[in-house]
């Protein structure tokens, strides 16, 4: 569902080649020790390299919080190469232990008194040429290869779930990797239904879009409007799909405020908002920064408008209209006994058990059980051949008009830069190369990722319920073989 902040850091070490020089002895030994003691799990040896000033920021619990959750991911790697780019700055390929079919690039910035004033980890660019880039391939050939980066990611990288290539509406390549439940090794099919994550935020904005279509809401309307003691102000239904809201995280209230042995859902989300009101991070519409409390909101909007359920809308005005059978929102998978058949259980890596368990059985993750009853930002399940009838539904403009459905795909122009989420969906509008539609989502052991082309009919869909990390290389990768054929 969410996605979860440790996004912001991810490293690690091993042995590095570098002929350095004398004068680099210093910030050389940081990178050493900053990395040793990832890989030994010393969070107080991490923290050690960083400066006085990142110090503030990542406190001792969060530097814990960060690396032991991303260990437990990504698990040890090895530096393959340093490169020296500057005074101080270095920029570092790694190479993960669960996922050696991949190499990481990050960057790192070091003063002279040898600590950590920067950490960079480049984001991935979709750099899709506008025209095709090469001679092409024959479909049986095109296919051979995508099944074989998927064998490669199954057999080598431990990625345990679903792909789905659609081209011209229809599965071009599709195949299931791994099983639902790892005890009874029950296998994965295109109908397993998988929690869907942050993807789930294309459906409550989708909702807000058919409102808006009803004639029932706008979104210049300030969210006071609708939820009258909602207690912030001047917070369009806009500002709040396209992340440009500044509303506070509600998951570190939860954290540090909720009763752990209750489950939370929306209305408990208002409530802790009221009370103990966070401030904002900046006033509306002036900056973008990525909120699951804005999706949460969305959905409080959409029942309180409609006086249904998040659960009834989206199930009577999208997954019935579409054929959506097997699809549903699924928020009490923890709180309540409620047994769905072929479900993708989530899974995580234990480091000390060294295997993969389920993530209920990890005390630390008890957020999800705890925060299980919200939605809006995550909650809706849903399976490959669904989530094809959702793509047509886009392409073919079934729920919304072209011009409707134009407003969702639109870059916003904030102070300082131009922000590319639109509703529910991640943009990519550079003119030198192919539209794109994306979006990544992360909850209870399950990564999951789209890619949709814009102006071709080419979408790839990944599925995972074992944490595997590099969906969104794994995607890019896909697109890359597609757009030569």
């Amino acid at each position: 569902m969410k996605k979860i902040f440790l996004i912001i850091l991810i490293s690690i070490f091993a042995t590095i080649n570098v002929d350095a020089q004398k004068n680099d002895t210093i910030e050389l030994n940081c990178i050493n020790d900053f990395f040793d003691g990832y890989n030994n799990q010393n969070f107080e040896k991490i923290r050690h390299t960083l400066s006085p000033v990142l110090k503030l920021v990542f406190s001792k619990s969060k530097v814990r919080l960060i690396y032991e959750t991303q260990y437990g991911i990504m698990g040890k790697a090895i530096v393959l190469n340093v490169t020296k780019k500057s005074e101080g700055t270095y920029l570092l390929k790694i190479k993960y232990e669960r996922d050696t079919t991949e190499i990481e690039k990050m960057g790192l910035s070091i003063s002279k008194k040898g600590k950590i004033i920067g950490i960079n980890i480049p984001s991935l660019q979709y750099k899709y040429p506008l025209t095709n880039q090469g001679q092409g391939f024959e479909n049986s050939i095109l296919k051979n290869k995508i099944d074989s980066i998927s064998n490669l990611k199954f057999n080598v990288a431990n990625f345990n779930g679903c792909v789905l290539v659609l081209k011209n509406k229809t599965p071009f390549y599709t195949k299931s990797f791994g099983y639902t439940d790892f005890e009874n090794k029950t296998p994965l099919n295109e109908n397993t239904l998988f929690d869907l994550a942050s993807l789930s935020k294309q459906f409550t904005a989708m909702s807000i879009m058919l409102l808006k279509k009803q004639g029932k809401l706008d979104y210049s309307q300030k969210t006071e409007e609708i939820i009258p003691d909602f207690p912030y102000k001047n917070i369009t239904v806009k500002n709040l799909l396209n992340h440009t809201s500044g509303l506070p995280d509600y998951m570190e209230l939860f954290e540090k405020n909720w009763d752990r042995s209750k489950i939370a859902h929306n209305k408990d989300v208002l409530e802790y908002l009221k009370k103990y009101k966070p401030k904002v991070s900046f006033k509306p519409g002036k900056e973008y920064e990525y909120s699951n409390t804005g999706y949460v909101v969305l959905s409080l909007i959409i029942e309180q408008i409609s006086g249904k359920t998040y659960s009834e809308f989206v199930s009577e005005n999208i997954f019935k209209p579409l054929g959506m059978d097997y699809s549903k929102v699924y928020n009490t998978k923890y709180s309540k006994n409620e047994i769905v058949k072929n479900y993708a259980k989530g899974y995580t890596f234990d480091k000390k058990l060294k295997k993969y368990v389920g993530v209920t059985e990890v005390p630390e993750l008890d957020y999800y059980r705890y925060l299980d009853g919200i939605t809006g930002d995550g909650a809706v399940n849903s399976c490959i051949s669904d989530l094809q009838k959702w793509d047509n539904a886009i392409r073919e403009y079934k729920l919304l008009s072209k011009n409707e459905f134009n407003d969702a795909i639109q870059a916003v122009q904030l102070k300082n830069e131009l922000s590319e989420y639109g509703f529910g969906w991640e943009l990519q509008t550079n003119n030198n190369y192919q539209k794109l539609l994306y979006h990544s989502g992360s909850w209870g052991g399950n990564m999951n990722f789209i890619l949709h082309f814009l102006e071709k009919d080419i979408t790839i869909i990944l599925l995972s319920n074992n944490e595997y990390f590099n969906l969104g290389k794994f995607a890019y990768t896909i697109g890359d073989l597609m757009n030569k054929e």
